[in-house]
């Protein structure tokens, strides 16, 4: 038996499509460079015509910021001083009825805390309203020296029997 014949693979290609050796591609030394730098540029990848650009643009913004320094110089622009009238002292008290004020108004005060404060309506709920300022040494917390310190800010209007809040 003979072995059947090993023929290369036909192409469907007109016969004048095939590479001929004579359509070699040139070599790379005869190929142009197209967009690869040259010189110092080449680091940052750039061609000729973006270092041309980016040189332009850079002078452009070193002359803009030479003519900004220079117009700010001639302006010798004085610091801005403000003028404040004199104030008066104000002489006012924060005063509060000790028979109606909240655990809130009664925090205001200089030396009152909140837990003071809630202390104070809640003596008054329980012990009646508070005819005078001494009166509010009842309350525990509250001794000679806060009592000196409230009693500018005490204003005792009508005294209540509700015990007020």
């Amino acid at each position: 038996m003979t072995s059947p014949a090993i023929h290369p693979p036909r192409s469907n290609a007109p016969a004048d499509r095939r590479p001929r050796s004579s359509d070699a591609l040139p070599s790379r030394a005869a190929r142009p460079q197209v967009g690869i730098p040259d010189g110092a540029g080449a680091a940052w990848g750039l061609s000729r015509g973006d270092r041309w650009f980016l040189s332009v643009m850079l002078a452009v913004l070193a002359g803009l910021l030479t003519l900004h320094a220079r117009r700010d110089a001639v302006r010798n622009a004085e610091p801005v001083t403000v003028v404040r009238t004199e104030t008066e002292a104000v002489d006012y008290v924060f005063q509060i009825d000790p028979n109606a004020a909240t655990w809130v108004e009664w925090s205001q005060l200089d030396g009152i805390g909140p837990t003071l404060a809630k202390r104070i309506v809640e003596d008054r709920k329980t012990n009646g309203p508070f005819l005078t300022a001494g009166d509010l040494n009842r309350v525990k917390g509250i001794g000679p020296k806060t009592l000196d310190k409230l009693r500018p800010h005490l204003a005792f209007g009508e005294v209540t029997t509700d015990g007020g809040q």
